[in-house]
């Protein structure tokens, strides 16, 4: 399971706000695909596509990763900090410049704990601060 700021996402919870928003991307990666079309028509959520060798479980929709977070946490041994941080980015309001950059610090701490996510991501924190903040 991966979760991770989507800077490919952007910044802001709803909208983008100063030209950024952030999001949360929820990703399981198998070689089978039936184990992923089980989860998707389980929940009823998100889409499986196929991604060279493997085959990919993307949610996007913040509600409903905030929901399987919150039922799959319990349970989360090793991506249990990512999971804590994915949560608290979905429930975060970005009403000042400070929030968002508080967002993109939560979202850089998240992307860390997943080794594959460096080269992902396009915008971090210090980007932010750098085109937000006086």
């Amino acid at each position: 399971m991966l979760m991770e700021p989507l800077w490919l996402p952007s910044k802001g919870i709803k909208k983008k706000k100063y030209g950024f928003r952030v999001r949360v991307v929820f990703k399981i990666t198998q070689k089978d695909r039936k184990v992923l079309d089980w989860f998707a028509d389980l929940f009823q959520c998100g889409r499986v596509r196929s991604n060279r060798t493997t085959f990919d479980w993307i949610i996007k929709n913040q509600k409903e990763i905030k929901y399987l977070t919150e039922l799959l946490l319990p349970y989360l041994q090793v991506k249990k900090q990512q999971a804590i941080y994915a949560l608290e980015i979905m429930e975060m309001i970005i009403l000042r410049r400070e929030d968002l950059l508080k967002a993109a610090e939560l979202a850089d701490a998240l992307s860390r704990l997943n080794v594959r996510s460096e080269n992902r991501r396009l915008n971090h924190a210090a980007m932010i601060q750098e085109n937000c903040l006086p």
